[in-house]
């Protein structure tokens, strides 16, 4: 399913590791319409993901993701999150401490 999967896609073919969604991709009926949906999301109650990309050595993608039920979005609140998330790990900075300054 990976193949059919439109956040690994982007990254695989591009060298951005910014945060993005599959609604950046798909329409919400395009993702409840895809096999993808069908057997791997709505089993699950997804139907929002964010996701973000790390550099590797290796040609295998690394990711951080982040699945939900229902749109939260505020004024990019989900983005931010992933910025804080990519900016600790290239620093080496414990993610805890990034997400609990996020929090205050």
């Amino acid at each position: 399913m990976a193949d059919q999967h439109p956040l690994i896609h982007y990254h695989v073919h591009s060298s951005d590791g910014s945060a993005k969604k599959i609604s950046d991709f798909w329409s919400q009926a395009e993702f409840h319409a895809s096999a993808l949906y069908e057997l791997v999301y709505q089993p699950m109650e997804v139907e929002y993901q964010i996701s973000i990309t790390l550099s590797t050595l290796h040609s295998n993608v690394v990711a951080i993701v982040a699945n939900r039920a229902t749109s939260i979005s505020r004024n990019g609140i989900e983005r931010s999150l992933t910025r804080c998330v990519r900016t600790s790990c290239r620093r080496g900075i414990p993610l805890e401490i990034i997400i609990g300054s996020e929090r205050s």
